[in-house]
């Protein structure tokens, strides 16, 4: 004969194992928890890249501080000079400027947005550090001085309008 089955009396049987059983899983609930935090990848925090035109203006800024010419290094002053306003003309107006020779540039800049003041003002430096880099021309203090003005200028005045704004 087949007793009737009684839950109360299976879990009074069986308590103990009942007891060691949920121990158990909410010790792995909580190591499971635990490891899970600790694993969770720190939030990215990606900083807003800093703007071409401020790029090149924080680079000519550390350039002028070096005081690169007033050492006697114009031929460096000039090429870093250049090469700043070169690699800016390449970012913002997609041109190959680093690898093309003044005219080369100045001929094909002919077809971008820049008014005929600004070319002509980048021509009169580019062709100013051309003089220093390969004619060994020694370029007066105010030469310097202005180089310097005329590329900060140059950047700020053609520095794309909508990041002009945002950061002004």
């Amino acid at each position: 004969h087949v007793l009737p089955f009684s839950l109360t009396h299976w879990i009074r049987e069986h308590l103990l194992w009942l007891a060691i059983a949920l121990g158990v899983l909410g010790i792995a609930l909580v190591v499971f928890l635990y490891l899970n935090k600790k694993r969770a990848p720190a939030p990215i925090v990606t900083a807003t890249p800093q703007p071409l035109h401020e790029r090149i203006l924080s680079a000519l800024r550390t350039l002028e501080a070096e005081q690169v010419w007033q050492q006697g290094n114009h031929k460096v002053y000039h090429s870093r000079l250049t090469d700043l306003l070169r690699a800016y003309l390449e970012e913002r107006y997609r041109v190959a400027a680093l690898e093309r020779t003044t005219d080369e540039l100045l001929r094909e800049l002919r077809v971008s947005p820049l008014s005929n003041d600004q070319r002509g003002q980048l021509e009169n430096m580019l062709r100013l550090a051309d003089l220093v880099k390969f004619a060994k021309a020694r370029p007066s203090p105010q030469e310097n001085e202005q180089m310097m003005i005329g590329a900060m200028r140059f950047v700020q005045d053609t520095a794309p309008l909508a990041n002009a704004q945002e950061h002004a």
